[in-house]
């Protein structure tokens, strides 16, 4: 069986087992043969992966640039994408990344919350979608404290 014969679920999983000891060699070949535009943006994060754990951080922005600018459905490249702007103070930089992330495949409570901080971090008001955003994650909290304390209390039968 050869490397393009793997199914998305298969490569995935044998990525996933290397872990960020993939060899970028190997790496760079799928790539090439590869044909299936998920399946590309998935060795695109593993090799953004491999190129961090390598301290290869602007290779790694390169990989993750490369694979969102191609409109990668791995919502961790543009996390990792982040993540690495926010390391060197770049707070302007990962707001843009992550809000691309929103626009491009909806909502990730995990980048919904870091770009509340980074918002605050670079003095910006958020967006009012991201506003309404907050007003409605605060309703649904205060909703769910509602709900535990009425299960909590008993209930009167008279």
């Amino acid at each position: 069986m050869g490397p393009t014969d793997l199914s998305y679920a298969q490569r995935k999983d044998q990525l996933s087992m290397e872990g960020d000891d993939a060899d970028e060699e190997a790496l760079l070949q799928a790539l090439e043969l590869c044909r299936d535009q998920s399946e590309r943006f998935f060795i695109y994060h593993r090799l953004g992966r491999l190129y961090e754990h390598q301290g290869q951080a602007e290779k790694a922005k390169t990989i993750y640039m490369r694979a969102i600018n191609e409109g990668s459905d791995v919502p961790e490249s543009y996390g990792r994408l982040a993540a690495l702007y926010e390391r060197e103070n770049q707070w302007e930089r990962a707001a843009i990344i992550l809000e691309k992330t929103i626009s491009n495949l909806g909502w990730f409570d995990e980048f919904h919350h870091r770009l509340n901080r980074l918002y605050r971090k670079i003095k910006r008001p958020a967006p009012d979608a991201l506003i309404i955003r907050n007003e409605l994650d605060a309703m649904r909290r205060e909703a769910q404290s509602y709900l535990k304390r009425q299960r909590r209390s008993p209930i009167d039968m008279k």
